[in-house]
Formats: structure tokens, sequence, C-alpha cells
């Protein structure tokens, strides 16, 4: 089932049943005076083929909400959307196994004026593609069992598992370049006991064709409509490691577990569990190499302030020997009460809140004062959320007149800070250590008072795009903060549009790299410096 007829179903959830049959009851349509109508034709961007059983959507953008219309490509491929009220619309389409092609479908014009019958509109979609291969072990024989994976793949693609002959196929992937990892079966069990000479076999996740890192594996092209076949995988071999240690400060009740979350992993990043043991301890195996967090949870049933605690977090590099002695701390929820500093006036200052009233009260309205937009302060935990943070933390917090707000009940974590009403933060100091970026460090718990500090004068960076055709349209742009990749403002993207050119708009004051492609692209980047007011122009080559 689609999004879209998710959202449908929810909105009539609470009909009752009387009002859904009289809903289902076939009803007329009365001509509209004046309406306007699209309609054109949807190919395939590959064949130039026209493209049957396409969804076209038409959104109308309203005062009062959007309204949506729809219709399904003949077997011509053409679509007519009638009955459509006047307005600022979006236009989109969609289509099992397709995507929308890189260059996008634009429109030059996207005001429907009354009446108006706006034809031959030319849309496309891409057909997506697939990887498929074998996993094999060492000996060149084939692993069934092993889940094979898109790193940073399209959302909602899922994972495949690989059959008897160790074969695995991933469809339905857009044009681009992959990285694809394979994840064999791993019991989280201690070693084997072996007396007959022979030691246990430890295969880690690995990376196409036969790496353990992402930042050396070979990425995989597909082009539209294109299978990438024979992507054989050969697992590698590693130690056994094990990683022991001790959790403090456990309250009475519940169970408590330890979780060691692989850096970097899109998800929950989960690749062991551990039990406590009433004395504390706990041990870890087959973990493969790479950087980890540690953390431990407590699960107590019963309510009260030890459900839900969390530990301290400790990182770990895995690299082929035994990890001992690692001390984790449970701590009890802490409340925070920051002081919000300012660079400039405007940083401190709301705007003022936009009037909900129609065109035709506009002049009435701007005779009467607007009150000030509220200013909150939201807090993000970054990565992955081990336990329930709690609502108060997903909740935006009123700053007060005197410039602070104060949370309750936190966990140790690190937490990003945005400003809900136009500035971005400059700086954290916790204590007398000030951090530059949106970064709050609460993984050891409170360690004296929070400053953030908020500026609003920023910077503006555009270009053009150019392949050897000259200016190229439809290309992903990614900004880099030095800041690190983790932060709200150390990963940003935009496209290119038909003429080429590409614009990131209110940059933070830093030093940035721009990659034509994704963030983990291996083409060469360009450095910008940003001030505050700098107008920078940077022309790119793809």
């Amino acid at each position: 089932m689609s999004s879209r007829s998710c959202k449908w179903l929810m909105r009539f959830l609470p009909l009752s049943v009387a009002a859904l049959s009289a809903v289902a009851q076939p009803q007329p349509t009365a001509p509209v005076a004046g309406a306007a109508s699209i309609s054109g034709v949807v190919t395939n961007s590959v064949t130039t083929a026209p493209l049957p059983r396409a969804h076209v959507t038409v959104v109308i953008l309203g005062n009062t909400g959007a309204q949506f219309f729809g219709a399904v490509t003949d077997a011509d491929g053409k679509f007519s959307v009638e009955g459509l009220p006047a307005g600022r619309f979006i236009l989109t389409v969609d289509r099992a196994g397709f995507v929308v092609p890189a260059s996008g479908n634009r429109l030059s014009d996207t005001q429907l004026r009354p009446g108006e019958k706006r034809e031959n509109v030319k849309l496309a979609l891409a057909p997506t593609g697939a990887i498929s291969g074998r996993v094999l072990n060492a000996d060149g024989l084939a692993v069934p069992g092993a889940i094979v994976s898109i790193e940073g793949g399209p959302f909602g693609l899922n994972p495949a598992t690989t059959d008897e002959k160790g074969q695995f196929r991933i469809s339905g992937l857009p044009p681009g370049h992959y990285r694809v990892v394979a994840n064999p079966a791993v019991m989280p069990f201690p070693p084997e006991i072996r007396t007959d000479g022979t030691r246990e076999v430890h295969y880690a996740r690995t990376y196409y064709p036969d790496v353990l890192t992402s930042k050396a594996a070979q990425r995989i092209e597909v082009g539209a409509g294109i299978d990438a076949m024979g992507m054989d995988i050969r697992l590698v071999r590693t130690p056994i490691v094990t990683v022991s240690g001790r959790v403090s400060d456990i309250p009475a009740g519940g169970k408590t577990l330890v979780r060691a979350l692989l850096n970097g992993t899109v998800g929950n990043g989960v690749q062991a569990t551990a039990n406590v043991k009433p004395d504390g301890s706990f041990q870890i195996w087959q973990l493969d190499p790479g950087t980890y967090t540690l953390v431990a949870t407590n699960t107590a049933s019963a309510p009260g302030p030890s459900r839900g605690l969390q530990s301290t977090q400790v990182e770990i590099e895995v690299a082929g020997k035994d990890i001992e002695r690692v001390e984790l701390r449970m701590i009890q929820p802490f409340d925070l009460t920051a002081r919000l500093a300012f660079d400039d006036a405007k940083a401190r200052e709301a705007p003022a809140m936009q009037s909900p009233q129609g065109r035709g009260q506009q002049a009435a309205a701007q005779a009467t004062p607007r009150p000030p937009a509220p200013r909150r302060i939201m807090l993000r935990p970054e990565g992955q959320s081990f336990v329930n943070f709690g609502p108060s933390i997903f909740q935006p917090m009123e700053v007060g007149a005197d410039d602070s707000i104060t949370v309750e009940k936190l966990l140790p974590a690190r937490y990003h800070v945005t400003a809900t009403w136009g500035p971005y933060v400059k700086s954290v100091t916790i204590g007398t250590v000030e951090t530059e970026g949106d970064t709050l460090d609460l993984r050891n718990g409170p360690a004296g008072p929070v400053t953030v500090t908020l500026a609003s004068v920023t910077g503006e960076v555009s270009g053009v795009v150019s392949d050897p055709s000259g200016p190229a349209a439809g290309v992903r742009i990614t900004m880099l903060s030095d800041r690190g990749p983790a932060g709200t403002q150390g990963y940003r993207a935009a496209m290119s549009g038909p003429d080429g050119n590409y614009s990131f708009k209110a940059v933070p004051p830093g030093k940035y790299k721009l990659v034509v492609g994704d963030a983990d692209s291996e083409d060469p980047a360009e450095t910008v410096d940003v001030h505050a007011g700098d107008k920078l122009v940077k022309a790119l080559a793809k």
C-alpha cells in the first residue's frame, strides 16, 4: 500500500461504518465552472517509449491546505487530470520499478490559472537497476544465509539473503554508484573449545569485493534498467575477538544489557548484545574489526526512576586483539539548565508570527502588530537511541525571558542543538571548554554549566556544475563541514537546476568541502572557507 493510501485511511478511520458506506457509494461528478486541466504523456527515459500504468499526482496548494488530484496513464502513456482549481501546484509521477531521472521533471511555470488547459506536458521515469552475485568464503565455497545490503541505499530498500548456492540479487536501485556489504550469519557465542588442533573460523562483515571498510570498498555502478551481474563478495577471515568489562551502579531489579554499536552505520547499528551478570561483568564475542560504541541499558519492568536507565558510553577499536577492563557506569536521569548567548541582536530576536488570514484580510492585519514567534530550542540525540529518551527530548523547549532553557530527565548521550527561530548554533560551552558547532556532549552526564552561543550572519555558496558538454542538470552536490559529518551542520546536499546552477544558502561560517556526488564519493572535493556575509561562487566539474 502506498503512503498516499495510508494517509487516506488514517484520515477516515474515525468515521462510523454507516458513514464509510455512504462515502463508498458512487457519487455523480458535476462539472466545475472555470476548472483547469493538465494533460500530457509519460515516457521511459531510456527507451523513450510511452509508459502505461504510471500514476500522476497534481497537488494544488491553497491558503486552506493542499488538494490532491490524480490519474493513471493509458496504454499510450497519456494522462489527463481535470477539474483542477487555480493555484500553485506540484506535479509528481511514480510507477513500480521506475524512479524520477536525475534531471528531474521540472516545469518552468507551476502556477495554474482559472480555466487553463495545460497540454503536452512531458514527464519521464527511469527504470531501476539491480546488483547480483554470490557470497563466497576464503576457499571459494558458497556461503548461504548471508545478509547482503546496500550501504546508504534508498529508503525502503530491503537487503537480500543468499540462497544455498550463495547467490543474491538486490533490485529496485535507482541509477548510481553503490557500496555492497555482506554480513555472514554469526551467533554471538564464545569460541569453541577444540582438542583436534583446528581453530574455529570467523568471517567478518565484508564489502565488495573483499575488504573490511567502507572507505576501501569498490563502488558498483548501476545504470538505468541495468542488472550489474557477477558482483561476487569473498568474505574476509578475521580473529575471534572478546570484549569484556564491568558495569557499575546497576539498580536493583530488571535486566541490564550491554550493546555494541558499530559507528557510522545506518539503522540501529547494534552488532552484538550481552547480558550483564549479577556482579556487573559482561563479555561480547565475535565482533568484526571496526570502531564501536559500548553502552549499557537497564530494562526494569516496574515504573520508577530505574526504568530505562543508560550508562556512560565508551568507544573502542576492534583490531584483532581482545579488549578487557571496559568500565561503564549507570547514570540516573538528570536535569540540565543551559544559558543562551548571542553573537548579534538578530540572533536573539524572533521574527513576527505569520498571519493565517487570506489575501483579502492582509491589509487589515498589517495594521495590527503581530506577536513575535515563540523561541524554542530542540535537542536531538546523535546517532541511535538505545532507550526511550522521553517526550521532553523531542518536544521543542521554550526559551525563558532570561534566555535560558531547562531540560528534565536527560540520559547520557551526545546531542545536537537547534534553534527554531532562525539562528544557527555557533558553539557550545560546557564548564570552561568551548566546542565549535552544535554538539552538546553529555555522554558522561552533567559536567558544569552549559552555554549555547547563537549567531545569525551566514554566508552563501553557489555556482555552476559542468561536464564536458557544458552545464549539467540534475547533479547532486554535497557540502561537508570540517566540524564532522555527525552534526546537523556537517552535511548538506543540493541538486543543480536545468542550467547547471546550484546554491547553498544560510551557510554557517566555517570550512567546507564541495563534492560532486554523495558524501562518500571518491571524486575529488573542492574546498571553500565561508565567512559571515560571504557570497562565494565556486564552479564545479562533474
